[in-house]
């Protein structure tokens, strides 16, 4: 049975906890300096939970202690020192867990985990990827009208105005969205992919952590877009970005060379380049 530990007690933690608590049956903490704060929030889950007829259970802790046994970790708020200070209780209390980066900006607090923790790049990972997808297959779903489960597309490169949504592998059902929608409004919907909400897109993240988690607890070895640690694979070196990876009970288990056009690849190249030097510029070169 798996355990889950969530840090952060705020609006993020708690909608991770209860989407992980819709997933199956396990434990779920929420670690929190306010004990009250978490204490409420674990609550209101629970609550959630029993109303569903979950099989899970959620509690509360202000102890890092409580972190020991994790199966995965999501770091679910935080500046960058916080999160350096949540990353070195993980990887005290919980050295064999996967960390799951759910705060943003992303790729800066993807990467400071990873070299905090000096965890094996494959048990360290950012959700942006996940988010940006889901967005790409909603709106071409709602472009064709078709289920965004028939959809398969991913998005990769930085979570922010460089990402590249791979539209030239992009499929409705099996068929390629360029015989089935216009140039013209793949552009736009490319478009509406790196636009983002003006709004918190909490729920969003929040799924996001959870079928991270979920891909990790229940193995199930599907390839999604993740913010990884690249060195060389695809052509990216030493950069935390979000390329396709495939996730199962040993974290990130593989970088999965998707097919991409040309542009595309250059694209991500320039990404690359890009969360490169945002990364420097928040976190120090050093």
């Amino acid at each position: 049975m798996w355990k889950i530990s969530i840090i952060g007690a705020g609006a993020l933690g708690g909608a991770v906890a209860d989407r992980v608590l819709q997933a199956g049956s396990g434990e779920v903490v929420l670690v929190d300096g306010d004990a009250s704060d978490a204490r409420g929030r674990a609550l209101d889950a629970a609550t959630a939970a029993a109303l569903r007829g979950d099989g899970g259970w959620v509690h509360a802790s202000d102890d890092w202690r409580d972190l020991a046994g994790s199966t995965a970790v999501v770091i679910a708020g935080g500046d960058a020192t916080a999160v350096r200070v949540s990353a070195t209780q993980v990887a005290e209390h919980a050295p064999d867990a996967m960390v799951v980066v759910a705060a943003e900006p992303m790729e800066a607090l993807t990467d400071l985990v990873a070299f905090t923790t000096l965890f094996p790049r494959q048990r360290v990972a950012g959700v942006g990827g996940v988010i940006d997808s889901a967005r790409l297959r909603a709106l071409v779903a709602a472009e064709v009208g078709a289920s965004a489960r028939d959809v398969w597309a991913l998005v990769v490169g930085e979570h922010g105005d460089t990402m590249v949504p791979l539209l030239s592998s992009a499929s409705v059902a099996g068929a390629p969205v360029a015989e089935l929608i216009a140039a013209e409004r793949l552009e736009e919907i490319a478009r509406r992919v790196r636009e983002r909400p003006a709004l918190d897109d909490l729920q969003a993240r929040a799924a996001a952590a959870a079928q991270v988690v979920d891909g990790v607890t229940a193995d199930r070895r599907r390839v999604v877009s993740c913010c990884v640690l690249c060195e060389g694979e695809l052509g990216l070196e030493r950069v935390c970005i979000d390329v396709p990876v495939r996730l199962g009970a040993g974290g990130v288990e593989e970088i999965v060379a998707v097919p991409m056009s040309d542009a595309e690849r250059v694209a991500l190249a320039h990404s690359a380049d890009v969360v490169r030097e945002r990364v420097a510029a928040l976190l120090g070169a050093g």
